[in-house]
């Protein structure tokens, strides 16, 4: 599906060319008179086998074009093959796009999977089946067993046990989350109480990073984390007049945001502040991350181009993305 995409570009332009000038071939012959019938024929079999010929022996470009068209049309046949190009290109890309998501979707899953315990992490995963086909007392050891793992990943197959036909398990799943909710209210609160009474740095800086993590945590639910990312950016916003920006809680300003669809509003910050930190690459990453989200795929390409000519000391993950999309953007 890659294949060589700068050819197929490079054709398609050539196309269009072609096209333009067989049709003002069939114009010169048919009203001006300026061609006979047999040079016009001659011309027009010759630029569509020259196309065809490039199309599938030098590209070897696999989508189908109906080059009969063009070959019994003359003129108008290139014009409508050169309109086809261009919306099997356009499909082309879109499903570069999908592949694409899915690929950084991957690359994410795969260095989230690098930093934890492999043993763990296969235990758990397990973890959802047996919520659903074991019996009560395993169900309820697996609940409980959630306390003392990573609390992210859990939390999905604690609320999933909710939903378990043992009201027993639903009561073990739920008290555990509620701890959880607990735990960050009461860290929440006693900052707040600290750095209202304080007004240090270090008070606000651990404030906001709480949260972070608990609006990362997968415990908010839909209709109550816009209100949280409010407070946050709030928070966020006080400790920039006061402490000035740091680089880590910039990038984190623009996660939440992201995280709750507010593509525009990253973009607006990503722009301000994107020179204040030229050569830091996790900066760089998540502009292409914003701009993708934006559909503004020339300036992820850019980015991208950037970044392979920068000095910037990029992660092997992140030159993969950055080679991927390179790969399947050259549109």
């Amino acid at each position: 599906m890659r294949g060589d995409y700068s050819m197929i570009l490079l054709f398609s332009f050539f196309t269009k060319a072609v096209a333009v000038l067989d049709l003002t071939l069939l114009i010169l012959f048919v009203y001006f008179d300026k061609i006979n019938m047999q040079i016009f024929i001659i011309l027009h079999v010759l630029f569509v086998l020259v196309v065809y010929f490039i199309n599938k022996f030098i590209i070897k470009d696999r989508r189908y074009l109906p080059f009969h068209i063009a070959f019994f049309l003359p003129g108008i046949g290139m014009l409508m093959l050169s309109m086809i190009d261009l919306f099997v290109k356009k499909e082309l890309v879109s499903n570069q796009i999908v592949e694409y998501e899915k690929y950084i979707q991957f690359i994410e899953n795969k260095v989230q999977r690098a930093s934890v315990n492999v043993k763990k992490e296969v235990d758990i995963l397990s973890g959802t089946d047996e919520l659903l086909y074991s019996n009560t007392k395993r169900k309820k050891d697996l609940v409980v067993k959630m306390l003392t793992e990573k609390r992210k990943e859990k939390v999905k197959i604690l609320k999933k046990s909710l939903d378990d036909e043992d009201t027993e398990v639903k009561h073990y799943a739920s008290s555990i989350l509620l701890s959880f909710e607990e735990e960050y209210d009461t860290k929440l609160f006693n900052l707040r109480k600290l750095y209202s009474k304080h007004k240090e740095k270090k008070y606000l800086y651990d404030l906001l990073n709480v949260y972070f993590d608990y609006i990362n945590s997968n415990l908010i639910n839909d209709e109550t984390l816009e209100l949280y990312v409010d407070e946050y950016l709030i928070l966020a916003k006080e400790y920039f007049s006061n402490f000035g920006v740091e680089c880590q809680l910039f990038l984190n300003i623009m996660d939440v945001n992201l995280m709750v669809n507010r593509n525009r509003t990253a973009e607006g910050f990503i722009d301000k502040m994107y020179e204040q930190f030229p050569e830091n690459t996790n900066m760089h990453m998540i502009k292409m991350k914003i701009k993708f989200r934006l559909k503004k795929y020339v300036e992820v390409t850019k980015l991208a181009i950037h970044a392979k000519k920068s000095e910037m000391k990029f992660s092997k993950k992140k030159l993969e993305q950055i080679n991927f999309w390179l790969t399947v953007n050259k549109f």
